[in-house]
């Protein structure tokens, strides 16, 4: 999805340059059959026209609102995680005292277990972010979908798992996080 204000007239004709060559030339043999060879059958009255256009305007419309709305509810998700996770890692920090809660415990364990819940949910955001952006099976495979995705972010690249989340976890853990159905899912258990 291309969310920025202004549309390149470079990532159009990537999208719409064989779609554009096609009706051009549909329309240049069906214009030269009605002129030069008198088939006149072809004409098409205005009113059908007129009023499949207008059904189509609708469901465009309602199609490009659907559209927008699954857009902002993914947005509104993602803030949540965001938010959610600003408040959890403040409360590790501020909630997990050596002085307060873990007697039994040095100030620098207390620390490394704080800074390592940290390093996993870390981990987990970007887990969840690389399972998010996988080429899904129902999605197009076709070239210029893929140079949409090279223009347009340079984030959209293949991201291996292990690149993203290996920085954050031991070795075990990684080990476990890669081998798992879901990294992201063994990571928030």
């Amino acid at each position: 999805m291309y969310v920025k204000r202004r549309i390149n007239i470079r990532i159009i004709w990537a999208f719409g340059w064989f779609n554009i060559l096609i009706f051009t030339l549909i329309s240049l043999f069906v214009v030269l059959l009605y002129l030069y060879v008198d088939c006149l059958w072809i004409a098409i009255p205005f009113l059908p026209v007129s009023l499949i256009g207008t059904a189509t305007a609708f469901y465009i419309g309602l199609k490009n609102n659907s559209s927008y709305d699954r857009l902002w509810e993914a947005r509104r998700l993602w803030g949540s995680i965001v938010n959610d996770s600003r408040a959890w890692a403040l409360s590790v920090r501020d909630y997990l005292q050596h002085d307060v809660h873990v007697d039994s415990l040095s100030k620098e364990e207390v620390d490394i277990i704080k800074k390592r819940l940290i390093y996993r949910h870390i981990a987990y955001v970007n887990a969840m972010r690389v399972q998010l952006r996988r080429r899904q099976t129902w999605e197009h495979d076709r070239r210029y979908n893929n140079v949409f995705r090279e223009k347009t972010s340079p984030h959209f690249g293949p991201v291996e798992m292990i690149d993203s989340i290996e920085r954050f976890l031991d070795k075990e853990e990684l080990a476990q996080a890669l081998s798992a159905q879901s990294a992201a899912l063994f990571l928030m258990s």
